[in-house]
């Protein structure tokens, strides 16, 4: 309910940055509350997801405090995206919630400035591109073991 609510006051009024004047820490709370729901393994069955994401972008663009959430939001994708980077082995990964992380990383990614994207995509000698390369790669060994090899004929 406290999700539906918020994402039809956003929906409701979509043409200022944050359409509920929040004060920093409030903001900060409803973040975290609002991030759990778009990383939880169901929230896109939610009627209401892609309202609550256009709710979280519009928050994570309020400064001065966007830029540490959006810094904050797009480590916990990287820390994601990295474990699941290393698993190899079939069945150690969920792969819908893998994609999720990698969606979610583009997301918070499309909600910074242009500058603030460009920095954190390079910093580290481009270490994000990198780490979603890494995740495909794994992603594709991964699918490899979980399909049945037909024994090839040689001729």
């Amino acid at each position: 309910e406290f999700c539906s609510a918020l994402a039809a006051a956003n929906s409701a009024d979509t043409k200022s940055a944050s359409t509920i004047n929040l004060a920093d820490d409030v903001r900060a709370e409803v973040l975290e509350v609002l991030w759990s729901v778009l990383t939880h393994p169901e929230a896109s069955q939610l009627k209401i997801y892609d309202n609550l994401k256009q709710y979280v972008t519009n928050e994570l663009r309020v400064e001065p405090k966007g830029k540490e959430h959006r810094e904050k939001y797009l480590r916990i994708c990287v820390q994601a995206l990295t474990s699941h980077a290393a698993k190899v082995e079939r069945g150690k990964v969920d792969e819908t919630q893998a994609l999720r992380m990698v969606r979610l990383t583009l997301f918070v990614l499309e909600a910074c400035p242009r500058a603030q994207a460009a920095t954190f995509v390079m910093e580290k000698n481009g270490a994000l591109p990198n780490l979603l390369f890494g995740e495909l790669t794994a992603f594709m060994k991964r699918r490899d073991t979980k399909i049945p090899q037909s024994p090839r004929k040689v001729s």
